[in-house]
Formats: structure tokens, C-alpha cells, sequence
């Protein structure tokens, strides 16, 4: 009896460690998705456009955000984020607006690390950071792209 409880016991540790530590998976972005985009390099971007000229230029980024909030101009509410890339930097990343799309869908990727592109339009004065009008989201947790009806390109 004892060598059978001392079995389990052992089974039950190794399922347990075995959980412990897992990382999923991140799917690779699809070959083609950040075609024609360029890498947004954030000291490059990180001025008002009438500076720099680049206003317009399509850019893509990885990294997470963690909450969307919402702006209320001409008649419209607009999602936006702060889009933490990879290399520590922010970016305002305007999502979408309503009534075009809901903001749901952009809710159910709180911290999954996605990849997103879109055109740069100038810097935030009030929130320090360049900004982004997103034409797509790719999900590197899922799989799956949603697109932004408000600023699709």
C-alpha cells in the first residue's frame, strides 16, 4: 500500500511540474502581412510629423497593450491604447471608432503580444508618443488579424 501511494504521489509531482513554466507558443507573423511597411524605429517617428515628414508612412510594430480607452470627437468615439513594442517604447495606437466597430473584439486581446501596422500620423503632445491610425492587428497568441474598420488602408 505504501509503495502505491508513494507511486502516486510521484505521478501527481511529475503532472504538476510538467504545467509549471509552460510558455505558449507565439504563431509566426504570415509572410506578406508587413508588406509594404516599414519597421517603426521609435526614435525616428518620435516627433511632431511637420518635423520629421514622414506623416502617412506606414509602419508595423510588436508588442502588447493592456486597456483601451475611448475619445469622444465629431460625433464619433474612438478606441485607442498605449501599444507597449517589444523594445520597452509606447506608441498611441488609435484602434477603431463606433459605430463603425465595436470595441470588444480589442478587449479580448488585452497582453497577447500581436503585431500591429497601420500609418503614422504625428505625435501626441498631450500623451508624449508617436501615433498610429491601425489598418491591421495580427495575433501572435491566435492567429488571427482583425482589421480596423475607421482606418483601414
Amino acid at each position: 500500500m505504501r509503495k502505491i501511494v508513494k507511486v502516486l504521489l510521484a505521478v501527481m509531482m511529475l503532472l504538476a511540474v510538467s504545467g509549471c513554466g509552460a510558455k505558449e507558443e507565439l504563431k509566426e507573423v504570415p509572410a506578406g502581412f508587413c508588406n509594404n511597411y516599414e519597421e517603426a524605429v521609435f526614435d525616428k517617428f518620435n516627433s511632431n510629423a511637420s518635423e520629421n515628414g514622414l506623416g502617412g508612412t506606414k509602419v508595423w510594430v510588436e508588442g502588447t497593450y493592456k486597456e483601451i480607452l475611448t475619445m469622444d470627437t465629431e460625433g464619433l468615439t474612438m478606441y485607442y491604447t498605449t501599444f507597449k513594442a517589444k523594445d520597452g517604447h509606447e506608441w498611441l495606437l488609435m484602434l477603431d471608432a463606433y459605430p463603425a466597430a465595436p470595441k470588444e473584439p480589442y478587449e479580448k486581446l488585452y497582453g497577447h503580444t500581436l503585431c500591429a501596422k497601420g500609418s503614422y500620423e504625428g505625435y501626441s503632445s498631450v500623451y508624449a508618443m508617436p501615433v498610429i491610425y491601425l489598418h491591421s492587428l495580427y495575433d501572435r497568441n491566435t492567429g488571427s488579424i482583425l482589421g480596423s474598420a475607421a482606418f483601414a488602408e
